[in-house]
């Protein structure tokens, strides 16, 4: 039986710390890299795939954790071993304070890519088993505190130390990132103590021209967030709302169920009863869900400042034709059990 090849996915940005790691790691495997034409048939054992910059780990690391898909493409027997992240010390407070897209960096997929540095440099941290920081001993310890918290599975390990580290076998789990613990309802811990991760969670619509000034006033304490959100003047609309650090982006995301006949619902009966389980009898569906991860966040001021972006009554008779966005009562549409 041909011998399974482990793999192991090596990312990061092309600075020093990433090249010395490259000089060193056929000491310790075979080495890949796809963007070269480079292919892993043909080797045995372990194999690490080093992903071009612009590759973010996550949706990689889900999609080969089925065997099949990654045997399929290493062309062999292939198994998902471990995923490895390499940051350089003195160059994180650059890139989380920076709003560089990736390609002003040179390191976009394709010219129309619009994604940031620091979105970027936040995915690689929360979706790897194993970070690896380059760097003199105090900038290590200066940034250890936020990457733990935003990824509280996995080791943060100096490369003083060498790589003999990718040697050793993980145990197979993979981490799961602060934020979405947090919305979860995870329990969370990291070496330093507890990580600091709250939900904000309420029904009713934002204010527009309030969150805008929330946004601007830009969230002290916040490195992480991801949401969802919806404000006054759009009902139907549902939007996402993200933090990377210096960055932020408030998008469409979809369109809330609220906004959509009960009738034309899905025809899942267990669908339909996870929607009537979170229904509001004015707002249907909508919702505020913002998780936010920070080591120096204080979730009472948070709570504070975001309950005074919502709508008073007044301002939502005066924003809305009606004062209900839903089906006052969708359980009596045929279908529904």
């Amino acid at each position: 039986m041909e011998p399974t090849l482990r793999i192991h996915l090596v990312a990061g940005f092309p600075y020093e710390a990433k090249q010395q790691v490259l000089a060193a790691l056929p000491c310790v495997m075979d080495v890949c890299r796809p963007e070269l034409g480079q292919s892993p048939c043909g080797q045995v054992g372990r194999v690490a795939v080093v992903l071009p910059a612009h590759v973010e780990p996550a949706p990689l690391v889900e999609a080969w954790t089925d065997v099949s898909a990654v045997s399929a493409w290493a062309g062999r027997p292939a198994r998902l071993e471990g995923t490895t992240t390499i940051l350089d010390a003195a160059q994180l407070e650059r890139d989380l304070e920076s709003e560089d897209l990736l390609v002003r960096r040179g390191w976009a997929a394709h010219p129309d890519d619009r994604r940031s540095v620091a979105d970027l440099l936040l995915e690689q941290v929360e979706s790897c088993d194993r970070i690896l920081v380059a760097g003199d001993r105090a900038a290590i310890d200066r940034h250890r505190r936020w990457i733990e918290v935003l990824n509280p599975d996995s080791p943060v390990l100096d490369l003083a130390g060498g790589l003999a580290v990718l040697s050793e076998p993980v145990d197979g789990r993979r981490p799961c990132p602060a934020w979405r613990r947090a919305m979860e309802g995870a329990e969370r811990a990291s070496s330093s103590g507890p990580a600091t991760a709250w939900v904000y969670r309420r029904r009713g619509p934002f204010e527009p021209e309030r969150f805008r000034r929330w946004l601007a006033g830009g969230s002290p304490g916040v490195l992480r967030a991801k949401g969802r959100i919806w404000l006054a003047d759009q009902p139907d609309v549902m939007l996402g709302y993200s933090r990377a650090a210096a960055v932020q982006r408030v998008f469409v995301a979809g369109r809330w169920w609220g906004s959509v006949p009960a009738r034309c619902w899905p025809a899942d009966d267990e669908v339909r009863g996870q929607l009537l389980a979170r229904w509001h009898p004015r707002f249907g569906d909508r919702t505020q869900e913002i998780a936010l991860v920070g080591p120096d966040l204080d979730p009472g001021r948070m709570e504070a400042t975001l309950d005074a972006c919502l709508a008073t009554e007044a301002e939502l008779e005066r924003m809305c034709a009606a004062p209900s966005w839903a089906d006052p009562d969708p359980s009596g549409v045929s279908g529904f059990h």
